[in-house]
């Protein structure tokens, strides 16, 4: 069947019809109907559909499991370093603060989630994500989203979406174990496995991470070492109590002790300076399949908690003791549903429900803050259609904080696919927001309100060989009313604008199940309009290039990094130029027997002397050995 209409005459039907008043009505009539059908009366036989297939983003990164392991690397940051688009910066070694840059965005600007529940400290100063303590134990995938996903994900989400997806239990899945050793004295024990039949499924993951570690503040002036202990646990339950219906069960909890150092750069060291953090996030979902399994109702309850804590004890070099006590929690309820109507026609709608709670306490009065709270409502409504050639994806966001603040978000694109030359082409647009976090609330100005941001994209994905893909992408974004500090008052106040566009260039290489390589390079241009200066810690270049071998006994991966100049500030807030570095790193595996796998991998292997951070050390030249096996 032949269709004559343009994904802007689409989006202008869509956008109109969701102003008339009986909108929400109608979206309330379509989410409790499921409730009155009785999914016994259509239990037939019908194809399954895979829903995430279905998912229209054009720039989306899915890192697999395989892809993980194979990398042998603990902590999810230094898996998704080299995606395009993605900046991840750490202040010092193993445990420091890491943080990540999408596309030029702040740190802020990115939501992180780990399965469906919002992951960020909603009473950190501007309600970042800090990935010093996430492990990479029983992760099945990690998705990362760049651009505005409001309309998808709600608020938090300017820059984009780290999706982290926790493995399900599989039927004959066995335990595995693994030790490792290595480099500033780390020692890595690790314990997973899982299992289950065509009625329930579980899965575990436990881990444990020590390292004497290094200074985290540069220079040789600075000998006192660093050290971190990271302990993590990761569960998932499911369970069908009836052919359509499924029910799910989250749990993952991360302790980290840390020993930070006051500042950067000369006379940074302290001795008696810790931070400690655990970060608990619960989630309780299910879904059901209806009309032949066209139509997915789903459901979910979702918790974190973050609880940090510093304590700085008097030493010769700092004579004044001082301690910081933070506490978040974040809830959300989300019901949404998926039908797929005949002729590739996909809805999705539903309704979200958020409310942020915290409070700090600290020896300095000026960061103290009593209990706050925040809430945001959310409406969700959006279509998308593909036939193999033309597809569409449209869609819009409604959204009411606790002060009566409305936001609305949008997104749509349109795309073509050529059979004939392997050739992919789309544009989108879309607009974010993010609330103030519950830090800028209680320390703002009356009135505070939401923070914006809105991209335009084109990608071009072309087959150029066989066995070679290409990925071109543009982007240009724009972030408006972005929430500054004003030392006059001592207050939050909206008052700042910023600028970020580039290309993101990807190539990949695949040759039956032995050779694959995955090359990448980015040029980034960012402004803030307020200075007319270019973004802290955004280098403009960059790339990567990945290399592996892969047979039946042994596994071989090489990593190429490179980061251009960026700019920084140095411990008087003044400017300064970051210089160029490149990394390169290798390691493997060799698979003694099925049970039994040896694996190491050296980082840095030229030993190079860079910072990430002014005034931060990096990792220099380092080995780890580690066995692996089946119980």
């Amino acid at each position: 069947m032949k269709h004559t209409h343009t994904s802007k005459d689409i989006s202008h039907f869509f956008f109109q019809f969701i102003k008339f008043k009986l909108f929400r009505q109608i979206l309330f009539f379509f989410l409790t109907f499921p409730l009155f059908v009785q999914a016994q009366e259509i239990l037939v036989e019908a194809p399954k559909i895979n829903w995430e297939s279905l998912d229209p983003s054009p720039s989306k990164t899915v890192i697999s499991s395989s892809e993980i392991e194979k990398k042998g690397s603990p902590n999810v940051s230094s898996i998704i370093r080299d995606v395009p688009g993605v900046e991840m910066v750490q202040s010092g070694g193993l445990g420091q603060n890491t943080t990540l840059f999408m596309r030029g965005s702040r740190t802020e600007d990115t939501l992180v989630l780990i399965d469906g529940i919002p992951a960020n400290d909603a009473i950190s100063t501007a309600g970042g994500f800090d990935f010093s303590a996430l492990s990479s134990i029983n992760i099945d995938r990690i998705e990362v989203l760049p651009g505005p996903q409001s309309v998808r994900f709600g608020s938090g989400s300017m820059g984009g979406v780290i999706n982290i997806i926790t493995k399900k239990g599989e039927r004959d899945a066995r335990g595995k174990y693994l030790l490792e050793a290595g480099s500033y004295q780390t020692l890595h024990t690790a314990l997973s496995g899982g299992g289950g039949n065509d009625l329930w499924g579980a899965s575990f993951g436990l881990d444990r991470i020590t390292a004497k570690g290094f200074s985290a503040a540069s220079g040789k002036e600075n000998p006192e070492k660093d050290g971190v202990a990271i302990n993590s646990l990761s569960t998932q339950l499911d369970w069908k109590p009836k052919p359509l219906t499924q029910l799910h069960g989250n749990f993952r909890y991360a302790n980290a002790q840390t020993d930070i150092d006051s500042q950067g750069g000369p006379q940074g060291d302290d001795p008696n300076d810790t931070s400690k953090k655990t970060q608990m996030t619960v989630g309780f979902s299910g879904e059901q399949s209806l009309w032949k399994q066209q139509w997915l109702s789903h459901f979910g309850y979702y918790y974190s908690q973050v609880d940090r804590k510093t304590e700085n004890l008097p030493d010769p070099e700092n004579t004044f003791y001082s301690k910081d006590h933070y506490f978040s929690q974040t809830q959300k309820f989300q019901w949404d549903h998926k039908i797929l109507a005949p002729e590739n026609h996909l809805f999705h709608f539903g309704v979200e429900w958020l409310h942020e709670k915290g409070d700090s306490q600290s020896t300095f009065t000026s960061s103290q803050i009593e209990k706050t709270t925040q809430a945001l409502w959310g409406e969700f409504l959006s279509y998308s259609y593909n036939d193999g050639s033309w597809f569409y994806d449209t869609g819009i966001r409604l959204s009411q904080r606790s002060n009566n603040e409305n936001i609305t978000s949008y997104q749509s694109s349109v795309g073509k696919e050529i059979a004939s030359t392997g050739t992919r082409l789309s544009l989108s647009y879309g607009t974010g927001f993010k609330m103030p976090s519950l830090y800028q609330t209680a320390k703002g100005e009356s009135g505070l309100q939401h923070e914006h941001s809105s991209t335009y994209e084109a990608t071009a994905v072309q087959k150029l060989h066989p066995l070679i893909t290409g990925r071109l992408t543009y982007f240009k974004s724009e972030f408006k009313n972005l929430i500054g500090y004003n030392e006059n008052t001592t207050r939050y106040y909206n008052i700042a604008k910023a600028h970020s566009e580039g290309p993101e260039l990807q190539i990949l290489y695949k040759y039956q199940f032995s050779w694959s390589a995955t090359a990448s390079y980015s040029y980034l241009k960012t402004r803030d309009n307020s200075t007319g200066y270019s973004l802290l810690r955004r280098p403009q270049h960059s790339g990567s290039l990945s290399i592996n071998y892969d047979q039946f006994k042994y596994n071989i991966f090489i990593d190429y990094r490179f980061r251009g100049s960026r700019q920084d500030l140095d411990s008087n807030s003044q400017r300064v130029t970051l210089p160029t570095y490149d990394l390169v790193s290798l390691g493997g595996t060799w698979k003694y027997s099925k049970k039994l796998h040896f694996l190491s991998r050296i980082e840095n292997l030229f030993n190079k002397n860079y910072e990430e951070i002014k005034g931060y050390s990096s990792p220099l030249l380092s080995f780890y050995f580690a066995l692996k096996g089946e119980i």
